[in-house]
């Protein structure tokens, strides 16, 4: 009688253990998802940020039509900017 006690609350003491190491190991997971999202958004965000402000600067040129210009036509041959100045003026 006294070895089905034992038995027991060893085998209470593994699901604990278990149980425990279950947890641990989902909030790991949880808290790397979190940060690696984090930080994919902070990059792309930054890449934004620069790539806005680097074409929108013209870097002490004088002629800085050209360079808009050039910068936002896509294969489509439109200038997104001017349907972007266009939205807003319906404003």
């Amino acid at each position: 009688m006294v070895d089905k006690f034992n038995i027991t609350r060893n085998l209470i003491k593994m699901v604990r253990v278990v149980v425990v190491v279950v947890v641990v190991v989902v909030v790991v997971v949880v808290v790397v998802v979190v940060v690696v999202v984090v930080v994919v958004v902070v990059v792309a965000n930054s890449n934004s940020n620069s790539s806005s402000s680097s074409s929108s600067s013209n870097n002490g040129d004088s002629d800085d039509d050209d360079d808009d210009d050039d910068d936002d036509d896509d294969d489509d041959g439109y200038d997104h900017d001017d349907y972007y100045n266009d939205a807003l003026l319906c404003y």
